[in-house]
């Protein structure tokens, strides 16, 4: 997909406003002030750890937004490593590793490919329309992980993505092993800056 092409699918999709449901998103909200961010390559931008959650309202039941909640002691989180780095022609220069820690007492089975993508931009959080899906089951251990390349995440749902710089958050559907019939939105954010 051509970077054209994938601007365009991106203001084809919904947009969620910084006024939207936060639902149960278990996360330790930055102060309002922090709430500014527009994406913008100043030297004003903020750190990661001081950008809150996209706010949204999802289907899963809550949210665990790990770049500032409480990683040791939650249940499950989503961690990525590096959480920024710079792209070359659309493509990230590092790769990017997405984690999945299961560290709750119970074996979790998921769909690996049910992933959902956000893109940052004038303040607003646009989901990423997703133009496949892929199925499975994939067990994860208690206290175990499990992890993607950010590019193999992202091609679960569009393929051959060219991705512009700038702010993206991603997020995978797990059970929540506190509560058995309910599930949780693991998230986390990952920077793109240009390579300069």
């Amino acid at each position: 997909m051509e970077r054209r092409d994938l601007l365009a699918s991106i203001g084809a999709g919904s947009t969620i406003g910084l006024a939207g449901c936060l639902g149960d998103v278990e996360i330790l909200m930055p102060p309002a002030s922090r709430n500014n961010f527009n994406g913008t390559e100043d030297a004003e931008r903020p750190e990661i750890a001081d950008i809150p959650c996209p706010p949204y309202k999802s289907d899963h039941d809550r949210s665990i937004c790990s770049h500032v909640g409480d990683t040791d002691t939650a249940a499950v989180s989503l961690m990525v490593r590096p959480e920024r780095t710079t792209l070359d022609d659309g493509t990230p220069t590092e790769d990017i590793t997405l984690t999945f820690h299961n560290q709750s007492a119970s074996d979790l089975r998921f769909n690996p490919h049910s992933w959902r993508f956000w893109y940052h931009s004038n303040g607003e959080w646009t989901q990423l329309p997703q133009n496949v899906s892929g199925s499975g089951l994939l067990t994860v251990s208690a206290g175990a992980s499990y992890s993607w390349s950010f590019s193999e995440a992202i091609e679960s749902i569009q393929p051959n993505p060219t991705l512009d710089p700038g702010l993206y958050a991603a997020e995978i559907g797990v059970p929540d092993p506190i509560h058995s019939d309910q599930w949780v939105g693991c998230m986390a954010l990952v920077q793109f800056d240009t390579d300069e």
